[in-house]
């Protein structure tokens, strides 16, 4: 039996740790990491510390799946966007759980969550060669509204997916995990500084505490192309993002960041993952905004 509860990261140093190193070892395990990972680079704890730090500021809530017996067997991470959507941004189970509902379960939770927060629809992003993952979600009832191409680092691509929060399925459950069950899979948050792709078809378990969560990192790629022809930047990938402080990563070069004033510009993949002024955690963060970055240049 296991249950599932919500994390608030800084309440209590020994849960933090406690997570922490379950996350190392769900995110990084051989089974769950290119379902994880865009660059296809080992989490790190810097990086999962920096995410624990910055998750109030960023409106990321974690959800975590215990046993009874104290042994934590997946973890969940929810953004929720007041401005743009909720967003499951990562969801992994331990190799040696899945199968067991485990992911189901937190996928219910991440919706329950969402929809206690105000939200009509949430989103997942999963590598399409993530086949148990998607699976999973549709069975679900999650919808594909979308690919985005070449988004790992060896040119997987990236499939949308949304669903309603006001929906009832009977696929949702909220006991016990099925030990046989055929929908196993994760849900994936970059430690690259983007969002994961699911990794084991995830959901979540009986909820315990108040918690919200995100499923998609980033900006509005919408907004970003329009600004991106609106002004002439040529830019073959724009993300776009009010304050500038947050964003997805980039993926395709010459490659530019837009805020609601202006915009800087990448030219090369080396100048974005070396630039200093950009962290590039499970999502892109800058924490003085792109406005900050030498380069930067302002049309209004």
């Amino acid at each position: 039996m296991f249950t599932v509860h919500e994390f608030s990261p800084g309440e209590s140093p020994r849960d933090t740790e406690k997570l922490l190193r379950a996350y190392l070892a769900i995110w990084n395990a051989l089974e769950n990491f290119r379902y994880l990972s865009f660059t296809l680079r080992p989490f790190t704890e810097s990086q999962v510390r920096h995410w624990f730090d910055q998750a109030t500021s960023a409106s990321v809530h974690y959800l975590y799946a215990i046993s009874d017996d104290g042994e934590i067997l997946g973890i969940a991470a929810v953004r929720a966007d007041p401005v743009s959507l909720c967003e499951i941004i990562g969801l992994g189970v331990s190799p040696d759980r899945q199968g067991r509902g485990i992911g189901r379960l937190l996928v219910s939770h991440s919706l329950d969550l969402s929809r206690s927060l105000g939200f009509d629809c949430v989103q997942a992003q999963v590598f399409a060669d993530n086949s148990r993952m998607l699976r999973l979600l549709l069975s679900l009832e999650f919808i594909p509204v979308g690919i985005e191409h070449h988004r790992r680092a060896d040119g997987a691509d990236l499939v949308v997916l949304h669903r309603r929060t006001d929906q009832a399925s009977e696929g949702l459950g909220y006991a016990t995990e099925h030990a046989n069950s055929p929908n196993r899979g994760s849900l994936i948050s970059s430690a690259d500084g983007q969002r994961s792709p699911l990794t084991e078809i995830p959901p979540e378990s009986q909820y315990v505490g108040p918690h919200s969560t995100p499923i998609m990192a980033g900006g509005r790629t919408d907004t970003g192309r329009s600004l991106n022809k609106a002004w002439g930047v040529n830019a073959q990938h724009a993300l776009y993002r009010e304050d500038g402080k947050w964003y997805h990563h980039l993926q395709q070069f010459p490659g530019a960041l837009f805020d609601s004033n202006g915009y800087v510009l990448f030219r090369t993949r080396d100048e974005y993952l070396n630039s200093p002024y950009l962290d590039h955690g499970q999502h892109l963060n800058i924490p003085s905004g792109i406005s900050a970055i030498p380069g930067y240049v302002r049309v209004r």
